[in-house]
C-alpha cells in the first residue's frame, strides 16, 4: 500500500494499528478511540460478519476464491503470503480512488441513530462506553486512591493457584524440584506438559514421566499444554533454540495468550520458572514473562535450578549422557521412573569390531 501511493504521489505513511485478536470488535474501537486522527487521515476497518452504515466497503471474504489469476498467494481465512497482502493493497487502493478519498479531504463520519457506535457498528459490538475513559472521568485522585488500597486487600486475602509450564525432555530431579518448590507456595499447582512433539521423547511419555515422578504431592494437577501454551503457533522458537541464541525472540504473543486466555479459566494467578543461566532463548521467554505478567495481575516467580557439584541439572546434559549410556551419572539427575524407562528404551551398545550386542 505505501508503495502504491508513493507511486502515484500522494503523501500519505502508512501504518498498521494491529491488535491481539482478529474480530474482537472491543480492541477495534479502543485502539481507534486511542488515536489521534486528524482531517484527511484514513482508516480502513477489518469487520468480520458485519457491513459499515454509510462507509465505503468492500467485501473480501471470496477474494481468493479459485479460480483466480493471482498465483499462489496461500489462502487460510484471509492468512496469505506476500503477494496476497499486494493483491489486498491494491484493492484497497481502487477503494480509495473509487471513493474520492485523495481528492475529498473534507470527508467525515456520517451522522448514525443513537443505537449505532460513532464508526458504524452496533454499540453492543463495541467496548461498552469506553470503559477506560469512563473510569478515569468517573474516579477522582481520591476515589482511584481507595480503589488501589482495596485492590491490594483482595490480593492479600485470594487464594494462590499456581502454574509452571514444561518441555521435561526427559523429567529429571530439577524439574521435580521446582515442582516441590513451587507446590509449597500455592493452594494448587498445575503443571502443563508441553504438548507439541518437537523433542526427542514423545509427549504421551513425557506426560507419564512427570505423572509418576510428582506422585505423592496431592495439591499437583497435571495438564497437557495444547495447542495454545508454548507451541508451534503461539512461540515456534523454542524448539529452534539451538540456532536463536544469538539473537532476540520474541515470545509475547505465547504470554500474553496464557495471560488473557488460559490463566483466567484457571483462576491462575501466579506462574513460577526456573531461573536461566545457559540458554538464552528461555531467558528471553522468563524476561518477558516478568514484564508481561503484572500487567495481568499475575505474579511471576523464578526459582534457582537445582545442582549437582555446581552443575545445574538439566535435561540437555541427561540426553547427553544418554548417548554414552552413562546410567551411573543419570541416576544422579533423573527419578527412578525416568531411569527405568530411559533404560528400557535404550537400545543395547553395539561393538564396532563385531557387530553384536556386548
Amino acid at each position: 500500500m505505501q508503495k502504491k501511493l508513493n507511486e502515484n504521489g500522494y503523501k500519505y505513511r502508512v501504518e498498521n494499528e494491529s491488535q491481539f485478536f482478529a474480530g474482537r470488535y472491543q480492541d477495534i474501537f479502543y485502539n481507534m478511540d486511542s488515536l489521534s486522527v486528524k482531517d484527511g487521515d484514513i482508516i480502513f476497518i477489518c469487520l468480520q460478519g458485519l457491513q459499515a452504515t454509510g462507509i465505503p466497503f468492500i467485501n473480501i471474504e471470496n477474494i481468493f476464491d479459485r479460480p483466480h489469476n493471482f498465483g499462489e498467494v496461500f489462502s487460510d481465512d484471509l492468512h496469505v503470503n506476500e503477494l496476497g497482502y499486494k493483491v489486498l493493497a491494491e484493492l484497497f487502493y481502487e477503494v480509495l480512488v473509487r471513493n474520492s478519498f485523495f481528492k475529498n479531504f473534507n470527508f467525515k463520519i456520517p451522522k448514525v441513530n443513537s443505537g449505532i457506535h460513532l464508526y458504524g457498528i452496533p454499540k453492543s459490538l463495541a467496548l461498552s462506553e469506553n470503559y477506560h475513559k469512563k473510569l478515569n472521568s468517573i474516579l477522582d485522585v481520591k476515589l482511584k486512591q481507595n480503589l488501589s488500597d482495596y485492590k491490594k486487600m483482595l490480593r492479600l486475602n485470594r487464594v494462590n493457584i499456581g502454574c509452571i509450564v514444561m518441555n521435561c525432555n526427559p523429567f529429571t530431579l530439577g524439574h521435580k524440584y521446582l515442582i516441590e518448590y513451587a507446590a509449597s507456595k500455592v493452594a494448587l499447582l498445575y503443571i502443563f506438559v508441553v504438548e507439541e512433539n518437537k523433542s526427542e521423547f514423545p509427549f504421551a511419555d513425557r506426560f507419564e514421566l512427570v505423572k509418576q515422578g510428582v506422585k505423592g504431592i496431592s495439591n499437583v494437577r497435571i495438564l497437557s499444554s495444547g495447542k495454545f501454551i508454548i507451541s508451534q503457533l503461539t512461540f515456534s522458537g523454542y524448539f529452534n533454540k539451538e540456532e536463536l541464541q544469538n539473537r532476540n525472540v520474541d515470545s509475547k504473543f505465547d504470554i500474553e495468550l496464557f495471560a488473557e486466555e488460559i490463566a483466567p479459566e484457571l483462576g491462575i494467578n501466579v506462574r513460577f520458572a526456573g531461573e536461566e543461566p545457559n540458554d538464552t532463548v528461555t531467558k528471553q521467554y522468563n524476561d518477558n514473562m516478568r514484564d508481561i505478567f503484572p500487567k495481568y495481575g499475575i505474579d511471576f516467580i523464578e526459582i534457582p535450578r537445582k545442582t549437582i557439584n555446581g552443575e545445574v541439572i538439566s535435561a540437555k546434559r541427561v540426553r547427553k549422557l544418554l548417548k554414552s549410556q552413562n546410567f551411573d551419572e543419570i541416576s544422579k539427575l533423573v527419578p527412578n521412573t525416568t531411569l527405568n524407562y530411559l533404560k528400557e528404551k535404550s537400545p543395547p551398545l553395539r561393538c564396532i569390531w563385531c557387530r553384536i550386542a556386548c
